[in-house]
């Protein structure tokens, strides 16, 4: 077996200072940044810096969206195609950083997740988080809008760019973890919500191109989702952690339901396009569903996607994807993948039973294993294959491609993986459909470490933006972006 050990080793010489000349599929593009890679700074201030969101504009930009730290901010930077800081954003250094103190706010902000609008503006949720905390003083959700050049908040949405939701209960499960935007301009945020002490639902909010809350969604432009079907279960915190829109106006929303005495389940609802639950969706059509990907207690959803095929966009080809992390055994966890059809059931032609567990080597070899998926995209399209009765065709394809993190003893490295549609790894990506690689792995003999929970891709054409934290022993952590060809 191919050890992650050798498969690192292969990868240092093969991404360091002398980066290949062509590119491989499911590998770091050698012709972006340094190797592959480019480092982003995202505060003002020296020190850690955390990972969100990417996104890629038409024309091949990149914005990166992440938290600098300590000085609990929230940085935006755009880059040019080559990844190089765009001098026509932000201070002229290609980043804007917003803090709470400078808009009269005492606390901070957090961002979590990233939206781009078709007219370029930035929207970006997460949390305010008060510098003095009591019963009615904790976190609330936080959304703001930047400007798409980059040098100022919106001053046309909210309270001068900034929008504080109204919370039911307040308490330190509030946060947002999820943001979209419509086609017609209305914010969709989804995250968690305290219920009553020690509980919290799922929320999702949608908002008016100006921030106000939209009445026409659920109750005043709210609905929380709880996954206590018999009501019975104490201390029960139910967490959104993405959203997906379908073509209909249908919204996906998942995460993790979790109780003391039951563990966690992978938990996904869907909503009508008037916020609510959807009847025709989930378990006895409550709108909701939970499973867990295999026996043990943890399953947890980061992401999620909605695909369908490219010559078919009838109901019945629409499917939802959902990529996250699973224990197989105590302290050993895999990348998790499950595909659900139209009514929320798991689709039993994928992997035979809907879902599948992507493991990057096996836990034996190390005294633990943890991988962990954190992003998905759907990449489809059309492709030229060779046709039995001679010449060529032209047929549609549609793969996953999930992204996040591999940790083996003191090894951690970005990882991914494409898989089809039937649940069978793409022996055309990286090593038999998996690659693990670390951006600009040593620098001066010091290995960099790419962390958990801090991964985020974005599909470009045939390339994949992918963003991630790393940080070497005893430095601060940074930012990297890397750019990855999907097709020769």
């Amino acid at each position: 077996m191919t050890t992650f050990r050798s498969i690192v080793a292969i990868l240092v010489l093969a991404f360091g200072a002398a980066a290949p000349a062509r590119a491989i599929v499911g590998y770091p593009d050698p012709s972006f940044g340094s190797g592959g890679a480019q480092w982003v700074r995202l505060g003002d201030q020296e020190g850690y810096e955390y990972l969100q969101a990417v996104a890629a504009l038409p024309d091949g930009r990149i914005v990166v969206m992440g938290n600098p730290y300590p000085s609990s901010e929230i940085g935006v930077a755009r880059r040019l195609p080559d990844g190089a800081p765009d001098p026509s954003f932000g201070n002229g250094l290609g980043k804007f950083v917003v803090t709470a103190a400078a808009h009269g706010y005492d606390g901070y902000f957090a961002g979590y997740a990233m939206a781009l609008q078709p007219d370029g503006k930035i929207v970006v949720a997460g949390r305010f988080g008060p510098g003095i905390v009591g019963p009615a003083e904790a976190n609330r959700f936080l959304v703001l809008r930047v400007l798409a050049d980059g040098s100022a908040l919106d001053r046309s949405f909210g309270d001068h760019g900034i929008v504080m939701l109204p919370m039911t209960a307040y308490g330190a499960d509030n946060h947002a973890r999820a943001v979209v935007v419509q086609p017609d301009g209305k914010i969709l945020v989804a995250g968690a919500e305290l219920d009553q002490p020690n509980d919290s639902d799922m929320l999702v909010m949608r908002l008016l191109s100006n921030g106000a809350p939209d009445d026409t969604f659920g109750s005043h432009g709210r609905r929380t989702i709880g996954f206590d079907f018999t009501g019975t279960a104490a201390r029960r915190h139910d967490v959104a952690r993405t959203l997906a829109l379908q073509p209909d106006g249908k919204i996906v929303v998942a995460g993790a339901s979790h109780t003391a005495a039951e563990g966690s389940y992978a938990a996904v609802a869907r909503l009508t396009a008037d916020g609510n639950l959807d009847p025709l969706f989930g378990t006895y059509a409550t709108g909701r569903t939970r499973f867990r990907f295999g026996s043990n207690d943890i399953n947890v959803v980061f992401a999620s996607a909605f695909s369908s095929l490219p010559t078919d966009t009838q109901h019945n080809s629409w499917r939802i994807v959902l990529a996250g992390w699973t224990h197989l055994t105590q302290g050993d966890s895999s990348f998790a993948v499950a595909v659900l059809d139209d009514a929320g059931k798991l689709d039993p032609t994928f992997d035979d039973d809907g879902k599948l567990a992507i493991m990057f080597n096996a836990p034996s070899d190390h005294t633990y294993a943890q991988d962990d998926a954190q992003a998905v995209a759907i990449e489809s399209g059309w492709r030229r294959v060779a046709s039995p009765l001679g010449g060529s065709l032209v047929v549609p394809y549609r793969k996953i491609i999930v992204a996040g993190n591999s940790h083996r003893g003191t090894y951690q490295a970005a990882a991914l993986a494409r898989v089809g549609f039937d649940g069978a790894l793409d022996d055309s990506f990286g090593f038999g459909g998996k690659s693990v690689y670390s951006p600009q792995y040593s620098a001066g003999g010091v290995p960099f470490y790419c962390h958990t929970q801090s991964h985020s891709i974005a599909k470009q054409g045939a390339r994949l933006i992918v963003g991630s934290s790393c940080g070497a022993a005893g430095s601060p952590d940074a930012v990297s972006i890397g750019r990855i060809l999907l097709q020769q």
